[in-house]
């Protein structure tokens, strides 16, 4: 708020001549001009250095003595600069153009503290600006008008702006992560959106969702800026791999794609000249073979190597036109070489190869029975084959106890040929194995649990389940072999004194093989357990002990009497 301009003293200055007799004396010498030049020139220069030495000296005890006088001065200017150009009709329009937005941003959201600060701050502004104008200081409400007005319009800004941050900061935290391949690219670039992100994240904490949303532009900026460098770099490597696939250098081939690879894996021209380069200097030679075979009239030959050419790079241009050229050439050559091939291949029992030479001998004579004979005996063996490596395969992890995996070879051994009997039996046999492992881990478990419990007869009776269902093959381990001694040990009975006084009824609860009785001085054989002693008698209150009985410790002597009453 601009200050008030100092109020008037109300003093009048006196003028004091410094010849209080100048206007009694008669005029003693002539006023020339040259005299009154002298004297005007003379009385400018002894004010200026009276000014000169006086503001000095002000200034020396009290440096900010003219700082509040030019403040209050220019003060004065504004006030009455906005007084000649801000009536009353203005203010009072801006005035309720300021009310109406404010009953606006009252019903915005506002979860976050300083934007309730905020709205709390504009209120109290309002409230200062509505005084003003009670007081018909028009101009001054209208400066406070015009500030508050723009805080609530960057107000309402800030909430649009809050959903938008929100969203954008998850944005762009994807967006960094998925960039991170190209960081050093431009490790500046990167570091920058980074800083961005966490300081929009900060701004956003702080309720400062304006600078937060610019702050997260500028961050999504700098990050189009890096993928710009990676969509460069990616071109410049594919179109450097492909260059070097037409000349069969497999290295620099293989260095450019792989170079796109790690940055975009899923990269579909890069994985596929990555494939093509692994062959591509095999396949460049095939070529250069294939052209020389192809100039000496060699056209079975020239046609192989094309052909091994195109297997090797099926993506191969020249590879694909130079076989079909031979092909038109000598159709019967290119079939007696993939015959023969076929051929070599069943004897190796390399059946893929047996099928794709094959294949290949009839692209250039369909239906040659003899070709359809070696692929039909073809499947037939690799059938067989597969059929005696799941055998095998399933044999062999049961010769190890391995069932699961055994089961599943035997299992694959039923898909392939529906009825075989060694795999019903050995899926039957394995799974018998299975369950019975399954039921001994139980058993023990449960044996394990019971004797933790101290119910050591039920975890004798589950550790006997569980060596029942036991493998003869299964080694007890260390736990098992424990667990074993353990319940040997608490399956020893254990002699117990009671007292009682003859009139008392005792129950031990748990061991069926006593009954109530009376007595005075007792002694019980008892299987390690936990029991309750009950003692009962005609008008007392039952009595209810709890005992522990343990084989190796002895329990101590328990007394079982009615004493209270039943009628107290």
């Amino acid at each position: 708020m601009s200050q008030e301009p100092l109020p008037p003293t109300g003093k009048k200055h006196r003028v004091i001549h410094w010849n209080p007799e100048a206007g009694r004396e008669q005029n003693k010498r002539r006023w020339t001009v040259g005299r009154i030049l002298k004297w005007s020139v003379g009385g400018l220069v002894a004010l200026l250095a009276l000014t000169a030495v006086t503001t000095r000296t002000i200034r020396f005890f009290n440096p900010d003595a003219f700082a509040s006088f030019s403040g209050t001065a220019q003060t004065a200017v504004v006030e009455d600069l906005n007084t000649a150009f801000i009536n009353q009709s203005r203010a009072e329009a801006l005035f309720e153009q300021a009310t109406g937005e404010l009953d606006q941003i009252r019903r915005l959201p506002t979860e976050h503290p300083r934007q309730q600060a905020e709205i709390i701050l504009i209120q109290k502004s309002y409230d200062s600006a509505a005084l003003t104008m009670r007081n018909r200081r028009y101009a001054e409400a209208y400066t406070q008008l015009e500030t508050i007005r723009r805080q609530m319009d960057e107000f309402a800004r800030s909430i649009r702006a809050k959903q938008e941050v929100t969203t954008g900061l998850d944005s762009i935290l994807v967006r960094i992560r998925e960039i991170e391949v190209a960081r050093d690219l431009a490790p500046e670039l990167h570091d920058a959106a980074y800083t961005a992100a966490a300081e929009a994240r900060m701004f956003n904490q702080n309720g400062s969702y304006l600078e937060a949303s610019r702050t997260l532009q500028s961050g999504n900026d700098r990050l189009d800026q890096i993928q710009a460098a990676l969509n460069a770099f990616v071109t410049s490597n594919i179109q450097r791999g492909a260059q070097a696939l037409l000349r069969g250098e497999k290295e620099i081939a293989a260095n450019a794609f792989r170079a796109v690879l790690q940055r975009m894996p899923d990269n579909e021209a890069a994985l596929t000249g990555l494939n093509r380069s692994e062959n591509i200097d095999r396949v460049y030679a095939l070529l250069l073979q294939g052209e020389g075979l192809e100039a000496e009239n060699r056209y079975a030959e020239a046609a192989e190597a094309y052909r091994r050419a195109a297997e090797l790079d099926s993506l191969s241009t020249a590879a694909q036109q130079g076989q079909a050229r031979a092909i038109r050439l000598d159709r019967e050559s290119r079939f007696n070489a993939a015959f023969n091939a076929a051929q070599d291949a069943f004897q190796r029992r390399d059946w893929p190869t047996v099928m794709s030479q094959g294949q290949a001998a009839l692209q250039v004579e369909p239906g040659n029975s003899n070709v359809q004979q070696m692929l039909v005996s073809a499947r037939e063996e690799a059938h067989k084959d597969s059929v005696t490596r799941a055998l095998e395969r399933a044999q062999a992890h049961e010769r190890v106890y391995q069932w699961e995996e055994a089961r599943a070879a035997y299992l694959e051994l039923q898909d392939l040929e529906p009825g075989h009997r060694d795999a019903e039996a050995g899926v039957i046999r394995a799974g018998e194995i299975i369950r019975a492992i399954v039921a001994y881990n139980q058993y023990v478990d449960s044996a394990e649990q019971l004797a933790n419990q101290g119910e050591f007869q039920l975890a004798i009776s589950m550790w006997n389940n569980a060596v029942a269902n036991k493998p003869g093959y299964l080694a007890f381990d260390d736990r098992t072999t424990r667990l074993q001694a353990y319940l040997t040990e608490q399956n020893q009975p254990v002699t117990i004194s009671l007292v009682s006084d003859s009139d008392t009824n005792v129950t031990i609860i748990g061991a069926a093989q006593y009954g109530t009785t009376r007595f005075k001085n007792e002694t019980f054989q008892l299987y390690p357990g936990n029991y309750e002693i009950v003692g009962s008698r005609r008008n007392y209150r039952d009595v209810r002990i709890p005992i522990q009985v343990r084989y190796g410790s002895t329990p101590p002597v328990v007394t079982v009497i009615c004493t209270v009453s039943a009628r107290i």
